[in-house]
């Protein structure tokens, strides 16, 4: 998420989701400070696939990522 894009629903910090096909759960996978935590619960699986829609749909286009991650790289080398 560009910073210009400023504050998003994800600032509190890293998740995953992990799926495994259509007959297995989605499982959610946090790494934090505190340690990594695996959910299985549907209510919780549920608040981070919304947290990550909400997400995907605050930040840029598709269209737009290319430029996005080549003016990263470039700041990258500078440093």
């Amino acid at each position: 998420m560009p910073i210009a894009k400023g504050a998003h629903a994800a600032m509190a910090g890293t998740f995953a989701l992990l799926e495994f096909g259509t007959k297995a759960p989605t499982i959610v996978y946090v790494d934090s400070i505190a340690g990594n935590v695996y959910l299985e619960k549907e209510r919780d699986v549920r608040r981070f696939i919304q947290t990550f829609d909400l997400v995907r749909a605050a930040g840029p286009d598709p269209q737009e990522t290319p430029a996005i991650l080549e003016n990263i790289a470039r700041e990258m080398q500078k440093t």
